[in-house]
């Protein structure tokens, strides 16, 4: 095969269209793909959009009220724990002054009573 015909057969491959031929040939996939979405397919999205949040927005509400409420649950009972400590340690405090009052005013060490 010499140089000669293998540039004649590129040559033949290649075949020059004119603009006229090209906006005809594009004219049809233009106008099929003008308004993008159908009008079907927007509703349904749409609908399927609108279903999506009624199903899930109880539930994500739900699910922040249990969390901020237990947050506040364990603050009452870290409180009432607080409370308890303080209370057996005022009860503590409370016998030693008895205790103390029985001793100062006792006249015999046997009157004494718990």
């Amino acid at each position: 095969m010499s140089i000669k015909n293998h540039s004649s057969n590129e040559k033949e491959r290649f075949v020059h269209v004119e603009e006229d031929e090209k906006k005809e040939l594009f004219a049809g996939t233009a106008n099929e793909n003008s308004h993008g979405l159908s009008l079907m397919a927007l509703i349904g999205v749409l609908v399927f959009g609108g279903t999506f949040l009624a199903l899930f927005a109880p539930k994500i509400y739900l699910s922040n009220n249990i969390y901020y409420i237990s947050r506040k649950i364990n603050t009452l009972e870290d409180q009432k724990r607080l409370l308890l400590e303080e209370q057996q340690i005022l009860k503590n405090e409370l016998e030693k002054e008895r205790f103390k009052y029985y001793i100062e005013n006792s006249e015999n060490i046997g009157d004494i009573a718990f």
